[in-house]
């Protein structure tokens, strides 16, 4: 029983780090994407916090997430923008924004 045990959460372990790895996949382009324009409005209330042009990857391109305000989640301080990388030989990816 111990050993089914061991299996199951090195098992577990594995899967876990192979998501992260899936969820790390770079797509490079060579040209930027344009970002979209917004008029950054008044903020719906105190606890709301704008969130910059992001982007995500979907059918074989980047698509524009547009700018909008978001309520900070519980327990965290401040929104961390997404940003353009360039790697040498590859092209442009994107880096995600997240919550800090």
């Amino acid at each position: 029983m111990k050993k089914y045990v061991a299996i199951s959460i090195i098992m577990i372990g594995l899967l876990a780090g192979y998501t992260q790895i899936v969820s790390a996949q770079r797509h490079y382009v060579d040209q930027r994407p344009k970002a979209s324009v917004v008029v950054r409005s008044t903020a719906p209330s105190g606890n709301h916090v704008w969130i910059s042009d992001e982007w995500t990857w979907r059918g074989g391109r980047y698509e524009n997430v547009p700018q909008h305000w978001e309520v900070r989640p519980p327990n965290h301080r401040h929104w961390v923008s997404g940003e353009w990388k360039h790697h040498a030989g590859h092209g442009n990816y994107w880096v995600e924004g997240h919550w800090n």
